[in-house]
């Protein structure tokens, strides 16, 4: 069957003026590459130019630069969504979310981006992708394809959950102790990056170039820093600072070894993980950086090294790390088990949608991981 038998594209163009009857929007930025899901959705009140509708249940499909491989699926959501997407509707007598795991395989993105067409912001081309075949699959193959693979994903998305109530905990008991500020090279090493040759590096959604092990990135970039366990890296996204910690005292998985590139600082320091939440809770001092630099920004070394950050008092940060150590273990354990889910997923998914896995022995093998 070919995916135009599963899927048309829903094509309702929304103007401005009637923004205010939608309450989410999801722009090409709310999707992070290859995760099969997207982030918070954003307000329609901040964009300005025409949108379009989607609605509970279509699959959405980012057409822009498809070897990204943002796709998600709007499962009980309706909203706008930006022009650089398709919004893929379920045909009749069709199960919704396996249209959105026939979108998400890598055979159906690698099509698509064959199928691009400009240079600077190339585009996938309907009239190739409607043509992605797959074997035929009745109603109740898709629904049971479907829930496999989706019991895979709640797993995750539960694990996402758990983690943003350890982080908002962590939030919690430190704002209760910082009652102090500080300097930030006061309680901390600074380190600044500089650009990699070239763009040949894959960036992910914050324009962190991550590579494929430490060996890669040495052949590739010699000389340039690594940000390894225990630092916190700092990068700009959209006009808007974040930081990222790695786990304290944990091994880095490959994907989480990067260069430190330009507009991107990393902070070690002796009390690492009360300085992630400080950072994260320092809004007022990215204020100073936040249209400086390239597409991504740039940090200015100066200004940050006199920022200041809340801090508790000296007494109180042994007490405060430790307590922030069991929540770091917890918040390790869970995004190591999402990475081991969705390599899972990312596994059976071609398998089963090639028909070389029955969905029984799928079903066994799901069960026995998130049980």
């Amino acid at each position: 069957m070919r995916f135009s038998q599963l899927a048309s594209i829903r094509k309702v163009a929304v103007q401005p003026s009637k923004f205010s009857a939608y309450s989410i929007y999801l722009g090409f930025e709310h999707f992070d590459p290859g995760t099969l899901r997207f982030n918070k959705p954003g307000n329609p009140s901040n964009v300005t130019s025409t949108k379009q509708a989607f609605h509970a249940g279509d699959t959405l499909y980012g057409k822009l630069r498809p070897y990204f491989r943002k796709v998600g699926w709007a499962r009980d959501l309706s909203g706008l969504c930006s022009t650089d997407l398709w919004v893929f509707e379920p045909k009749p007598g069709v199960e919704s979310r396996f249209v959105f795991y026939v979108a998400g395989c890598q055979a159906f993105s690698d099509l698509a981006s064959s199928s691009s067409e400009g240079t600077r912001m190339p585009r996938a081309s309907w009239s190739v992708v409607k043509d992605f075949e797959i074997p035929d699959f009745t109603l109740d193959e898709q629904r049971a394809i479907a829930a496999t693979l989706g019991a895979l994903d709640d797993k995750i998305e539960s694990n996402r959950r758990a983690i943003d109530l350890a982080e908002a905990l962590a939030d919690q008991l430190f704002a209760r102790k910082a009652k102090g500020s500080a300097v930030l090279t006061d309680i901390a090493k600074l380190t600044m990056g500089s650009s990699p040759p070239g763009n040949t590096y894959n960036e992910d959604n914050e324009g962190m170039p991550f590579y494929q092990g430490v060996r890669d990135f040495g052949r590739r970039f010699p000389g340039y820093r690594v940000w390894t366990t225990g630092a916190v890296r700092l990068a700009q996204n959209n006009d808007t600072l974040v930081s990222v910690r790695a786990p304290v005292g944990k091994l880095n998985r490959s994907r989480e070894i990067c260069c430190i590139g330009r507009g991107v600082a990393a902070v070690s320091s002796d009390w690492p993980s009360t300085i992630f939440y400080a950072l994260r809770s320092a809004d007022s001092i990215w204020e100073p950086f936040q249209h400086e630099g390239t597409v991504f920004g740039a940090i200015n070394k100066v200004d940050l090294s006199k920022a200041q950050l809340p801090w508790p008092q000296a007494d109180s940060l042994r007490e405060l790390e430790s307590n922030f150590s069991v929540l770091d273990e917890k918040i390790w354990s869970l995004s190591t088990e999402i990475e081991d889910l969705i390599d899972l997923r990312n596994t059976l998914l071609p398998e089963l949608l090639s028909g070389r896995i029955r969905v029984p022995e799928a079903h066994e093998t799901v069960q026995e991981v998130i049980a």
